[in-house]
């Protein structure tokens, strides 16, 4: 059950569709739109309709109906019994009767034209809700369309279905639909209280032919958060306006009210995946399939959302790759030419051209290739364009501009002010770089953006070891945050104290101040000082789990070659590619 507060306890059936806390970012608009609306009409008549059992004692009615104990005085005290007659006194049993209700259904006809995405929809979502409670006092049904509907089908009530459809229904028109089709449709049903919900635009027949009306405006005023309710029925009409809930709060009503009640398409890959990351800013997915072949998948940011098409990248030879990274909707790849280990080659997004880049005197490919493949990305440190920042093994190099131009690359790096110790993991974005160094003792975060390089955090040097095939080094930047060890957990935030943290797992990733640890081959689990939340096992074992910088995505790869990205907030799946399967539907 909801916790709302006693004044608002009513409504708690209708609002337990959406999950606790968005229910309560609700709550305090539904008991003022509810005043503004006031109960649905009725008309009663206590001598009409059918029997319904007694009610009561009445001094009129049928002697049939006469109370036991007038007929115990008839008997004792005969003349008692006449003189009561004779002065109306006697009790009779009132009989009840089924009441006859102004309307015995209420329906609400909702646009879904583009002046009501966005903030305008919570305000119908929640005059789904007073609507709802409105009619179920009064004994009547509730159901709703959509204006613009060409089927002009309704739905009953308002429950987890309701809610997904209300939020999936949009369109481009900016007419008021076919108010007339649905006005006749509604003609047919006896005792039929309609509601129309919109825009100016979108309600101006039905304002026009006296309907029952309450539009809904954004308001567009400086730092005003609020949105303009105007509801018309039963003489003038009444102005409400409504704060809007905190930012965190209307993203999460608007993409996602409904952990899991979106449907989870599924995509196909090329191939069967052995590697995933996340490229720079998150919102695209790097996935590495079998025999070289790279694909960069489109994050959707809803599970309602479309799910774009993947731009793939083929290797045109067998050299190792260095890093990878998201350019453009593209990839972005940095590649290791076997007959030199001075160089590097780097794939821009532009086209299939390759640029060689020389490596600094103080960093050698190894001969049988880089260790792991590392992140790259184009970030603006203040220069005339674009720099690429890349990760090589233990170190992070910088190839800068040409000026004037943002296509051409010098031909030589140099390392990014790692030299003091080895670099233990990075996440490169499109304003910044945050990494972790090594030095002779500790270990150092550092941050490089338009202001320079700078450490802002530094913490003792961890302990660590290799854990179900994952590198244990872990960093994340939504703070900047930091974390590298294995059973014993450092976060580093902001220049701040370390906080330490006993792992139950092997450390994979870091984000929003928590550590995900792997508790065994299906099982990952949030972690941070106060408690442990874990996620839904997987299908098969883990193979690669990767976190998203600035974003709040987690990605996980699994043996039979399933690719899941959830969100971090609410658990819910972004994107799901299976090896084989039918195109995004």
């Amino acid at each position: 059950m909801i916790a709302l507060p006693a004044a608002l306890a009513a409504w708690a059936d209708e609002l337990a569709a959406l999950p606790p806390d968005l229910a309560l970012a609700l709550a305090p608009w539904v008991g003022r739109l509810a005043l503004v609306v006031g109960p649905m009409a009725e008309r009663r008549s206590l001598r009409a309709g059918e029997p319904d059992g007694f009610t009561g004692l009445a001094r009129r009615g049928s002697y049939e109906r006469l109370v036991a104990s007038e007929w115990a005085l008839a008997e004792h005290f005969p003349d008692e019994f006449i003189r009561r007659a004779a002065a109306g006194e006697h009790l009779f049993h009132e009989l009840a009767r089924r009441s006859h209700h102004g309307a015995q259904r209420a329906v609400a006809i909702v646009s879904a034209g583009p002046g009501q995405l966005g903030a305008p929809r919570l305000a119908q979502l929640a005059l789904l809700v007073v609507l709802a409670r409105r009619a179920r006092v009064a004994g009547a049904d509730f159901a709703w369309g959509v204006l613009e509907d060409p089927t002009r089908s309704l739905t009953v009530g308002v429950d987890v279905d309701a809610v997904t459809r209300l939020l999936a229904a949009r369109t481009t028109r900016c007419d008021d639909g076919d108010p007339a089709a649905w006005a006749a449709a509604l003609a047919a049903e006896r005792g039929c209280e309609a509601w129309w919900i919109g825009g100016a635009a979108e309600l101006a027949a039905a304002r026009a032919a006296g309907a029952r009306t309450i539009e809904i405006v954004d308001v567009l005023e400086p730092d005003v958060r609020a949105l303009d309710v105007v509801v018309a029925h039963r003489g003038p009409a009444r102005r409400l306006r409504l704060a809007l809930p905190d930012d965190d709060a209307c993203a999460r009503l608007l993409r996602a009210p409904v952990p899991g009640a979106a449907g989870r398409r599924t995509a196909s890959t090329a191939g069967r995946a052995t590697a995933i990351q996340f490229g720079a800013g998150g919102r695209r997915l790097l996935v590495t399939l079998a025999g070289g072949r790279v694909e960069c998948w489109p994050v959707p940011n809803s599970p309602r959302d479309v799910i774009g098409r993947a731009r793939p990248w083929i290797p045109t030879t067998a050299a190792p790759l260095v890093a990878l990274g998201a350019e453009q909707r593209t990839v972005l790849a940095v590649i290791a030419p076997t007959d030199a280990r001075d160089v590097v080659e780097v794939a821009t997004p532009t086209g299939n051209a390759r640029v060689q880049v020389r490596l600094p005197p103080e960093v050698r490919l190894r001969a049988a290739g880089p260790t792991r493949v590392g992140a790259c990305g184009l970030v603006d440190l203040g220069g005339v364009g674009r720099a690429l920042v890349f990760e090589l093994d233990d170190a992070l190099l910088i190839v800068d501009t040409f000026p004037g131009t943002q296509r051409a690359y010098q031909t030589s790096a140099r390392r990014l002010h790692v030299m003091a110790g080895g670099l233990m993991g990075a996440v490169i974005h499109g304003r910044q770089v945050v990494w972790i160094a090594k030095p002779d003792e500790g270990i150092d975060v550092w941050l490089a953006d338009r202001d320079g390089a700078r450490r802002i955090a530094t913490a003792d040097e961890p302990t660590h070891a290799p854990t179900f095939g994952h590198d244990v080094d872990a960093v994340g930047v939504w703070g900047p945050i930091a974390t590298a060890t294995h059973g014993r957990c450092t976060l580093l935030a902001d220049g701040r104290n370390p906080r330490h943290l006993e792992l139950a797992g092997a450390l994979v990733g870091v984000a929003g101040g928590r550590a995900l640890v792997q508790l065994d081959d299906r099982h990952l689990a949030w972690q941070d000082a106060e408690r442990q939340v874990a996620l839904p096992a997987t299908a098969a074992a883990i193979v690669d789990v990767a976190t998203a910088p600035l974003v709040p995505y987690l990605a996980v790869l699994t043996a039979s070659g399933e690719i899941v990205v959830r969100h971090t907030s609410n658990d819910d799946v972004l994107l799901r590619l299976v090896p084989g399967a039918r195109s995004p539907a």
